[in-house]
């Protein structure tokens, strides 16, 4: 094992020439700018990169040179403490196949007066091979660009932004809000409340989102949507999607592809395009749905309570407790759509 003593040998290093030029490296009145050495450290047999901190925000980006990561390091800290009093600081080393970068706050008998002053914010600019890379932070932002390689996130309150990427990445999520867009691949997102921003995708998304938004954009993908008190809104997508949709609002708008599963309480408004393939149950929420001209799906609507609203020459009915209406829309391409419900109103045109 090789240790790289990084953040705290800089910082003595540094604090007496920071403090006689006056806070030089100052970005504000109310913060003061600590810069590290650059770190360059072979990747040689290493299988992946791991990021552990607090307050942090880290780009990351391909290596400029081969089989090299390179740190680039400051970090911000707040008027409340003086740069000589800090006690934060961050070290990478090393470890068998992983690279290691941490983020260490003060030792355990002066970490309640410091946390007290609040915790000082790092910023992380890495250029790295394609390796997998792991990040855990608290709070803060991760920035990702062309990255074709696993990546395992967790920020509990921040922003992630991830673009023109390939890899497989699993995101889990408190609070903030999450950019997507130019990717190609499988993507996994747990959240509390956060709301996310997709577009520009390819490939296998799976959302569960309790209390946020979900917003996708130009899908080309298999989708499942699972929310419980939030709002999920689809436009100009394709391929397939699953829902679980429980108190919020879920709008689909110009989808082509295949639609299931379920929803409770929470209004579902839909506009497809292309061959129907639509099978959907609701409790109490209403479900309405558009078709194109150009469809002759057969539509089948049951419910016990809820109403009925369809095209003039379908039938209506009853099919033991259920009533049903049920008949072909005018235009000639095939397909299928059934929506039951328990008490929610249901409606196709």
């Amino acid at each position: 094992m090789k240790n790289f003593n990084i953040g705290r040998t800089k910082h003595q290093k540094i604090v007496r020439f920071v403090l006689s030029l006056c806070l030089l490296f100052a970005t504000s009145a109310k913060a003061k700018e600590v810069k590290f050495n650059d770190l360059t450290i072979d990747a040689l047999d290493a299988q992946k990169i791991i990021l552990t901190g607090f307050k942090a925000s880290v780009k990351l980006l391909p290596a400029k040179t081969p089989g090299k990561i390179v740190i680039h390091a400051k970090k911000i800290i707040d008027d409340k403490r003086s740069s000589s009093d800090d006690a934060w600081v961050y070290g990478a080393k090393h470890d068998e196949k992983n690279i290691k970068i941490e983020v260490r706050g003060p030792d355990s008998q002066s970490a309640r007066e410091d946390l007290k002053l609040g915790t000082t914010e790092f910023q992380f600019e890495i250029e790295a091979p394609n390796l997998a890379f792991d990040i855990a932070l608290r709070e803060g932002s991760i920035n990702i660009q062309n990255w074709n390689s696993t990546l395992n996130l967790v920020i509990l309150d921040g922003n992630v932004n991830i673009s023109h990427c390939g890899a497989f990445v699993h995101l889990q999520c408190q609070s903030g809000e999450v950019r997507i867009t130019n990717h190609k691949g499988r993507v996994e997102i747990e959240s509390l409340k956060a709301k996310l921003f997709i577009s520009e995708f390819e490939g296998n998304l799976r959302i569960k989102n309790f209390a946020g938004e979900s917003n996708l954009e130009k899908i080309s993908a298999s989708v499942q949507i699972r929310s419980k008190l939030g709002s999920s809104h689809i436009a100009k997508s394709q391929g397939s999607l699953e829902i679980e949709n429980g108190k919020g609002p879920f709008n689909i708008l110009e989808f082509n592809g295949q639609i299931r599963g379920q929803n409770e309480d929470g209004s579902l408004t839909a506009k497809l395009m292309g061959d129907i393939d639509v099978s959907l149950e609701t409790l109490t929420g209403s479900m309405s749905f558009k078709v194109p001209e150009s469809s002759g799906a057969f539509a089948k609507l049951l419910s016990e309570e809820g109403s009925l609203t369809a095209p003039e020459n379908f039938k209506t009915g009853k099919l033991g407790n259920l009533k049903v209406a049920s008949g072909r829309f005018n235009g000639s391409e095939k397909g299928s759509l059934l929506l039951k419900s328990k008490t929610g109103n249901l409606r196709v045109h």
